[in-house]
């Protein structure tokens, strides 16, 4: 203890010539008031309200616990009402900091003066920011900066209560959600709000594109072999409704939905996508899935992000059915999670007559037919997109039907074990010069 105090007084007067010498100026002190997290894919945007002892004019803020995945040159610094100039910025090096040549128990002198043991474990210091703000005193500044490191995905697990024969039409369930958070960058972020935006895991990505001298934009004929424009599919953004601890270099479950004995009912789905047209008239297993509202009844409400689903038969796990899924869906709709094909229920779909072109059209009837071998009632969609792209209209249908994003939709009821068959006649309108 005495050896460290005659260290201290041998420093302190150097210290301070040292941090005269070298231009440093004294730290502002700051303190973090929120942090708000965007986590996105492999990335991140962080922004954060920290208070500040400033004076008038140009002066040096020191912006500590930035890690040292941030991206700088994406550094925002900014408050109501009065502009903030940042002048300069740069990273600091806590290994080549000021270091004294002292006995064993050596402290450092920092860029913010503070006296202790270097720290070699982070690598890297604090941010020194030259900024010029016009007003001296107490001041909240917002910290904006994006890093990389970050990312998210979420799964869900569903119970579903009763018998586990499966033949219920209409059921109970458990629905729990998760969020696990990789954080693979240096620093920790406490008591933080959480924001994750992205696409759904399902839709393709870009193409990778290979470089070359066949891919400059100036060459005359260089669509010729060009990869087409990629149609990127739409992000969202989801509100996680508490806040959260995320640990450095780790994954973080965020447990965000808890809601039980949720009413819910089984749908099967024949789309044109699944169940193409047949010449032989084979039939294929229909889309069966769970449906549920997303509402503040059901103790849900949130927009819920898309991600697979674990579905259990019973609350004690003992039958598990095949894995679904949960897509994208918003606040007070249909929450449909998707689980796979059923044999029990079968679709075909076949074109049944065709005339000739006669003023600029032509029609087909489209036969579809649904086969059920299920004990009870069932409820069914059809969503039938005619495989063309000519404009169209519906002439005549066997039952009723509604046209939506050029799709008709169809919504039989099968009483047991029993085929159902519905026409389609549709108009097909050629293009003229």
């Amino acid at each position: 203890m005495f050896r460290a105090r005659r260290n201290l007084a041998r420093v302190l007067p150097a210290s301070w010539l040292l941090m005269v010498a070298s231009g440093y100026a004294p730290l502002a002190a700051s303190e973090i008031l929120d942090v708000t997290l965007t986590i996105g894919e492999d990335s991140a945007v962080v922004r954060e309200m920290r208070r500040f002892d400033l004076v008038p004019g140009e002066q040096d803020i020191y912006l500590e616990h930035i890690p040292a995945e941030a991206d700088l040159s994406s550094l925002i610094i900014r408050t109501r009402r009065i502009p903030v100039d940042l002048l300069h910025w740069e990273r600091m090096d806590r290994t080549e900091t000021h270091a004294l040549p002292v006995d064993d128990d050596a402290l450092a002198l920092t860029p913010s003066g503070v006296i202790r043991r270097p720290d070699t474990r982070q690598g890297t210091g604090p941010v020194r920011c030259r900024i010029n703000f016009p007003i001296g005193g107490a001041r909240s500044l917002e910290i904006v900066y994006r890093t990389r490191g970050l990312n998210w995905a979420s799964h869900y697990q569903v119970y579903i209560r009763g018998e586990p024969d499966g033949l219920d039409e209409r059921v109970a369930l458990d629905l729990t959600g998760f969020v696990r958070i990789d954080n693979r960058t240096s620093r920790s972020f406490t008591n933080a709000l959480v924001r994750l935006v992205g696409a759904d895991p399902r839709r393709p990505r870009e193409p990778p594109r290979q470089p070359g001298f066949l891919l400059l934009a100036d060459s005359p004929i260089t669509d010729l072999w060009k990869t087409p424009r990629f149609d990127y599919p739409p992000e969202f953004g989801y509100r996680l409704p508490r806040r959260a601890n995320i640990s450095s270099h780790t994954k973080t479950e965020v447990h965000f939905i808890q809601s039980h004995r949720i009413p819910s009912s089984r749908l099967y789905v024949m789309d044109s996508q699944h169940v193409p047209l047949s010449i032989t008239g084979t039939f294929l297993p229909l889309q069966q899935y769970l449906v549920f509202d997303n509402t503040a009844a059901n103790r849900l409400g949130w927009t819920l992000p898309p991600g697979p689903v674990e579905v259990f038969h019973g609350v004690t796990r003992r039958t598990v059915l095949p894995a679904g899924f949960l897509p994208h869906t918003a606040i007070n709709r249909e929450i449909r999670i998707d689980l796979g094909p059923t044999p029990d229920v079968r679709g075909m779909r076949r074109v049944r007559e065709r005339t000739g072109v006669e003023h600029g059209f032509y029609e087909e009837v489209y036969r579809l037919a649904i086969e059920s071998e299920r004990p009870g009632r069932i409820a069914v969609e059809i969503n039938e997109r005619p495989p063309t792209g000519l404009s169209w209209n519906v002439q005549r249908a066997s039952m009723e039907y509604e046209v939506e994003r050029r799709r008709i939709r169809m919504r039989p009821e099968l009483s047991g074990p029993e085929t159902r068959e519905i026409d389609l006649r549709l108009r097909f309108h050629q293009p003229t010069l």
